[in-house]
């Protein structure tokens, strides 16, 4: 997983994809749920480079349901921070806006940080939302998503 970020910070995708890839094989034969499912939220970032929206939504998909079990809250939002993005470009950009906004109230209230590696992708992903929606209706979905619950975002994500 650290070679594949690695190689995604810097561009190179292809070799992020096969090291992140080699990464899932390796946690799941050692049954490390956690480094699975962070490593699986990393091959959503290069789905979403590839611009294979629904393939990053399913991964993600994937993670949440893990990190829903573990009630561990930081993943669930970078989870739907994540996600965002991919609902963006398919076409709901209010959706993203108001998962961007909730996601980021987690964060707050939690005291936790976007890891550094992954900044850039919630950079690009909250630009793209943000370039689908004049910013009076960017702004109120944001606003909208702040007043959401964990629980209520990571539904919306998961079709509960």
């Amino acid at each position: 997983n650290a070679l594949g970020e690695i190689a995604r910070v810097n561009g190179q995708d292809e070799r992020a994809k096969r090291n992140y890839e080699a990464a899932v094989a390796l946690a799941e034969q050692t049954g490390n749920i956690r480094r699975k499912y962070t490593t699986v939220t990393n091959l959503s970032y290069i789905a979403q480079h590839e611009a294979d929206h629904e393939r990053a939504i399913a991964l993600l998909r994937q993670t949440l349901r893990t990190a829903r079990e573990m009630v561990n809250y930081n993943d669930m939002a970078c989870g739907v921070q994540a996600v965002a993005g991919s609902v963006g470009a398919l076409g709901e950009p209010e959706r993203a806006a108001r998962l961007l906004g909730a996601a980021e109230a987690v964060r707050e209230r939690i005291g936790a940080l976007v890891e550094p590696s992954d900044q850039p992708e919630l950079d690009r992903n909250i630009a793209a939302v943000r370039g689908l929606l004049d910013e009076t209706t960017f702004r109120a979905a944001w606003a909208e998503g702040r007043k959401m619950t964990l629980e209520q975002a990571v539904a919306d994500v998961l079709g509960d």
